[in-house]
């Protein structure tokens, strides 16, 4: 995708798992930036599993609700 490639912190960057489980997988990757991506692993609507901090910078969902829809991803840029 072009937003990682423009990006190193996203492919380079120090991978640290946060969260995960059958429901989520929660991580951040951090180099010169760090950021933080939420997923949704099931087809049913989920509490955020995180404090979500930062700047959404990418959604699969055309919008933003207060739960994870179905496979919904969310990439935040945290500093």
């Amino acid at each position: 995708n072009k937003y990682r490639k423009a990006h190193q912190s996203l492919i380079y960057g120090t991978f640290k798992q946060i969260k995960t489980g059958k429901d989520y997988f929660v991580y951040t990757r951090k180099l010169d930036e760090e950021y933080l991506i939420v997923m949704n692993l099931t087809d049913k609507n989920k509490n955020y599993p995180v404090d979500t901090k930062g700047t959404i910078l990418f959604n699969n969902y055309p919008d933003i609700k207060n739960e994870l829809r179905p496979y919904e991803a969310h990439l935040y840029k945290i500093n």
